[in-house]
């Protein structure tokens, strides 16, 4: 089942860099809930309305995920993401610490939430 999951997770990357909104809905569950590295929340539609209109694009996207557990047809992922792109027509590049939550139907895994904070110093302290 991990290598499944992680598989669902190359599938929305690919989605993401390849600029392909329709598999990249396929990817995610409807009730999804999405937290960015700056701290945004969106749901489905919002996620997928930013991404189609071109205000974040992806250019490139690893995602490293370094621990998986799965009960009862639900997945969480931790992991190491990179990404590089756009946001508001602003070039972006950064690392993140990544949790991320799959749901299957016993077909399909889908994205259900994900949540990314980036890496960078301790509030009053250094790294």
């Amino acid at each position: 089942m991990v290598s499944a999951v992680e598989a669902a997770d190359q599938a929305r990357i690919s989605a993401l860099t390849a600029g392909d909104a329709d598999a990249l809905r396929r990817s995610l569950h409807p009730d999804l809930t999405y937290i960015h590295s700056h701290g945004q929340v969106d749901d489905l539609t919002r996620y997928l309305s930013d991404f189609s209109s071109g205000i974040v694009v992806y250019d490139s996207v690893g995602h490293d995920i370094e621990v998986t557990t799965v009960t009862d047809g639900v997945a969480l992922a931790v992991g190491v993401m990179s990404v590089a792109g756009k946001f508001a027509g602003r070039q972006v590049e950064f690392r993140s610490r990544t949790m991320s939550v799959w749901e299957s139907d016993g077909q399909t895994w889908r994205l259900r939430g994900f949540h990314s904070s980036r890496f960078g110093g301790r509030p009053g302290g250094s790294d």
